[in-house]
């Protein structure tokens, strides 16, 4: 399990709407949202009510004992258990690899049991100029998958997600998440998958030269330094470095060695200048502690760089709750499905044989779908950061954020890190809603 659950009285909790008994939002709390950690790893660490708690509990990967054969067969049954009943499948696919592997599995199902498959595909177009749903088009065409297709045109995705009780919502495009809630449900679906986790937890990890070596795997270490010196100098320093703390004594130095390495801005945590003087101060006494929290989990359980990379890749990490009036669902994070990516050996995400660096790297996923269709698989990730960024442009003054006290007006004029202004728009629509709520901020 890598998706918190929340705690009111000391009794666990499924319904979020139980967030809010005591009717009171910390603002200590809800700062949190700007520490540099959270910005980082794009979570909300806490709960941001009173009398309750945001819980994260982990088990630690093994690495081993997992087949790819095993993974497949895993991954089916996710896809199955996510569909449950639902007579009509939606699927959020963005012409992506991951979401690509989810459409491919749930077409073949929902044939097999007589469903209706459809995909839904936002058409933002990437950094490369390329247009989602011409690509996602192509894809569907050429694997020959049993599904409807319907686009939706970003300028129709006017309304924003649903307000819920556990906190801000941090899509990078969340109008765009409720309008393919709203197509979904006009389609008559019952449930929405989507291809979410995928990246984080079977992604290639960096740091696996040591791994190779020991196994006197050969392709997978040619190939590997490959794409490290493709990388450039720092990539290559990291790995260099990573291979010489196999000589370091003790796990707490090897631990303080990579978070110095991997993390340099986690490393010297100045107070978030956009928070009122209180604030800022707890925020910064939290984070330092999360950090140090941190490097002990780190040394405790991981031996080398490249697990602790892997782990770091996967968690923190959070789910929101449905964007619209459809339940939505992600099947790479069901529970089994975790439990058998993570008993993989990091090595094996990694498949050298695959011509294309992307393939390569996403060995795991591509592994996921028939080889006979390698050939027209997406060769590159996309990338929508243009896209994303443009939402920051365009932004009004967060009134509300000012008036419960979060947020400081002089520092917020000096304030033009994009990303930071799209966390600034989130809360601030969120606070918006609480207050018309009627809930009240308190320190």
């Amino acid at each position: 399990m890598i998706i918190p659950h929340f705690v009111v009285d000391d009794q666990r909790i499924d319904d979020p709407a139980h967030l809010t008994t005591s009717g009171r939002i910390r603002l200590g709390e809800l700062a949190l949202m700007f520490s540099a950690v959270s910005m980082v790893w794009e979570f909300q660490p806490t709960s941001v009510w009173d009398n309750s708690q945001k819980v994260w509990s982990w088990k630690r990967p093994s690495y081993v004992g997992t087949s790819i054969q095993e993974l497949r067969l895993a991954f089916h049954r996710a896809v199955i258990e996510s569909v449950g009943d639902a007579s009509v499948v939606a699927v959020s696919f963005s012409g992506g690899l991951d979401s690509l592997a989810i459409l491919k599995e749930t077409s073949k199902y929902c044939s097999l049991s007589g469903r209706r498959c459809v995909a839904i595909t936002a058409d933002v177009r990437d950094d490369c100029g390329d247009g989602a749903f011409e690509t996602a088009q192509c894809l569907i065409h050429d694997l020959r998958l049993n599904c409807e297709h319907v686009r939706i045109a970003p300028e129709a995705a006017v309304n924003p997600p649903l307000w819920t009780p556990v906190g801000p919502r941090l899509e990078a495009m969340p109008n765009l998440v409720r309008a393919i809630s709203d197509v979904a449900r006009m389609a008559g679906a019952q449930i929405i998958l989507s291809g979410d986790g995928a990246d984080e937890l079977l992604g290639t990890p960096r740091y696996l030269i040591g791994a190779f070596c020991k196994s006197f795997d050969k392709p997978r270490t040619i190939r590997f330094l490959k794409i490290v010196a493709h990388g450039g100098w720092n990539a290559v320093r990291l790995e260099f470095i990573a291979l010489m703390t196999n000589l370091v004594p003790t796990r707490k130095a090897k631990a303080l060695l990579y978070w110095a390495a991997n993390w340099p801005d986690l490393c010297s945590l100045a107070p978030p200048n956009l928070l009122s003087a209180e604030l800022a101060a707890s925020t910064n006494e939290w984070q330092r502690k999360w950090v140090t929290d941190r490097i002990t989990q780190h040394a405790d359980n991981f031996t080398s760089w490249a697990e602790a990379d892997a782990w770091d890749n996967v968690c923190p990490m959070d789910r929101l709750p449905d964007a619209g009036g459809v339940h939505e669902a992600c099947p790479f994070l069901n529970n089994n499905f975790v439990e058998a990516a993570q008993s993989i050996p990091l090595e094996c995400r990694f498949e050298p044989r695959f011509e294309s660096v992307y393939h390569a790297q996403k060995g795991l996923v591509v592994s996921l779908i028939d080889q006979q269709d390698i050939s027209h698989l997406p060769k590159s990730k996309q990338i929508f950061s243009c896209s994303i960024l443009g939402q920051a442009s365009d932004q009004d003054w967060p009134v509300h954020a000012i008036e419960v006290g979060l947020l400081s007006p002089d520092a917020l004029r000096d304030c033009y890190d994009m990303k930071l202004r799209l966390r600034i728009r989130a809360v601030e629509e969120w606070i918006k809603e609480a207050r018309f709520r009627g809930y009240k901020f308190v320190p």
